[in-house]
């Protein structure tokens, strides 16, 4: 409590007996003409003033918000707190004016309905040229083989157009994700499902740095109720993150575990992240790595993650043992990162099978780790998805 909060005291009735200069100053009349009145007389919102002073004597005490309206017309935003029974039959409120961060607090709120509006329509903007782009593209290829520098022009373009169509969908994504209008078709599906997607939809990027994709799963399929092409998503991000950071011919590990939760967890040979840029991993337009800059994107493909785990009840955390070029020589450099979510039943099952494309060596590690707590299975498990409804 500060002086300049304002303090009122009523009677059984709820009506006020006595004030403060500051609770004057607040609700704009004299003490006189506050006396006698009660809360409900200074609220912007109507409310069953009776019902609600019985059950704040009930209680002993009350905590809240409302809206003041001055005589003068002017609207405050008051945050109020009040305990019954101070003394006999007098009880005590105390007002706090929070207009100033209840506009700020507004305002913050307008800019970023604004700034994801702008991102959205930048996306759709940028798409559209990129388009016609590729499509010019595709027609050079079916028109023959050019001579070699045309050929490395117009392969330079096709890269870089790739990477702006990225981009836009980042945008997009993010966009779409902030103002929530992505929605989850969950089904039953085995966990392995997505993890394939995933890798694949990016297997070409990885076969380009001749990177070695290595994926490892139980032998009994571990089933989550999820949106496949959305955990595919999560996966494709964490992968191509991974990949991003890793040096031509690095190995990536994408490892599926269950132990109470479910885990996929990708593991890679590239610079680690410095501790006080861990928190920020996850949050939109991060740039923890400047090491790269040429590696660079918006830093929206981690947040995603962030926000599409989040959809499916879970949380992302990172770690890492650090950034090895700080370093004299180049050790390992594990780092990770963990997504979960709750009501894991038993472990369903133990052992390994592995999978892998394209070869690498290098000397160090990061990793990344999606986490999902399951639900304990009810049906043998096995290949392929299926509704949870189906028999």
């Amino acid at each position: 409590m500060s002086a300049l909060d304002a303090i009122l005291v009523a009677d059984s009735s709820g009506r006020y007996v006595a004030v403060n200069p500051a609770a004057e100053t607040l609700i704009g009349q004299s003490a006189r003409q506050i006396t006698g009145k009660s809360i409900a007389d200074f609220s912007l919102v109507t409310f069953d003033f009776k019902s609600a002073w019985t059950h704040f004597l009930e209680e002993g005490h009350a905590r809240g918000e409302f809206r003041l309206r001055r005589p003068d017309g002017e609207v405050r935003d008051v945050e109020f707190s009040a305990v019954a029974h101070v003394g006999p039959d007098r009880h005590v409120s105390i007002l706090r004016d929070i207009s100033e961060a209840k506009r700020r607090e507004r305002a913050l709120r307008e800019a970023s309905i604004r700034k994801d509006h702008f991102l959205a329509l930048l996306s759709h903007e940028i798409r559209n040229p990129l388009g016609a782009v590729t499509n010019a593209i595709q027609l050079l290829q079916v028109l023959g083989p050019p001579e070699p520098r045309q050929k490395e022009a117009r392969d330079i373009i096709q890269r870089q157009v790739a990477h702006l169509t990225r981009l836009a969908d980042d945008l997009l994504e993010a966009s779409r994700a902030s103002r929530g209008k992505i929605t989850l078709d969950k089904i039953d599906i085995a966990l392995d499902e997505p993890v394939s997607l995933g890798v694949e939809a990016i297997r070409a990027a990885i076969e380009k740095r001749k990177q070695k994709v290595i994926v490892t799963a139980p032998p009994i399929p571990i089933r989550v109720s999820g949106d496949v092409n959305r955990l595919a998503q999560v996966v494709s991000n964490l992968v191509h993150n991974a990949s991003k950071f890793s040096a031509e011919g690095a190995r990536i590990w994408v490892t599926l575990e269950r132990g109470g939760e479910a885990i996929i967890r990708v593991r890679d040979e590239g610079f680690g992240i410095a501790p006080d840029h861990l928190p920020e991993v996850f949050e939109s337009f991060s740039q923890f790595n400047a090491h790269h800059p040429s590696e660079q994107g918006l830093g929206l493909g981690l947040s995603l993650v962030r926000d599409l785990v989040a959809l499916h009840g879970g949380t992302v955390v990172a770690s890492s043992a650090g950034m090895p070029w700080k370093r004299i020589r180049r050790e390992s450099a594990d780092r990770s990162a963990s997504a979960r979510l709750r009501g894991a039943g038993p472990a369903s099952g133990h052992g390994s099978s592995r999978s892998a494309f394209n070869n690498s060596q290098t000397e160090e590690r990061r990793k990344s780790t999606f986490r999902r707590d399951l639900p304990p299975p009810d049906r043998p498990a096995g290949k392929g998805r299926r509704r949870p409804d189906a028999p």
